[in-house]
């Protein structure tokens, strides 16, 4: 059983942003039994200066990852955005697989798929986001290697 917390907060950067704040706050949980695990979640997000008003999200996440064999491992999530300040609610669904050449190096192929309520504009990868209200499916795969 493992159990994590963490806390951030920063302020604008700019002359017009300097009294905004943006602050999260979240816990996880795991518990490993055998060649599996389970894994959930919450964060708690207010955040003033992305907008310049007072944007409330929640985030839960559930999912559990199983290893068919030592380096063989397939993971699945699901990951909802409660937005207390709007109706951009959304979820995402991932599966990955991954494939441990070594203790450094792996192969991973991801799936992904972000169903967006309202003007949600949630993107798979976190970095490109869709068109208001839009859906979205992904795939990533590659090798990591690490040093």
């Amino acid at each position: 059983f493992s159990v994590g917390a963490a806390y951030d907060q920063f302020q604008g950067s700019t002359l017009a942003s300097a009294d905004l704040t943006a602050k999260r706050a979240a816990i996880g949980a795991s518990y490993a039994f055998g060649d599996a695990k389970v894994f959930a979640g919450y964060r708690w997000m207010r955040d003033e200066v992305t907008t310049g008003t007072a944007r409330h999200d929640n985030l839960y996440w559930l999912g559990a990852n199983y290893r068919l064999t030592p380096a063989f491992t397939l993971t699945g999530a699901a990951y909802y955005t409660d937005a207390r300040t709007d109706s951009k609610d959304s979820w995402m669904f991932v599966l990955n697989a991954d494939y441990a050449f070594s203790k450094r190096t792996d192969a991973y192929l991801l799936l992904g798929y972000v169903n967006n309520k309202g003007n949600a504009t949630f993107g798979v990868t976190g970095t490109a986001n869709t068109l208001p209200g839009q859906n979205q499916t992904g795939a990533m795969m590659g090798v990591r290697h690490r040093f």
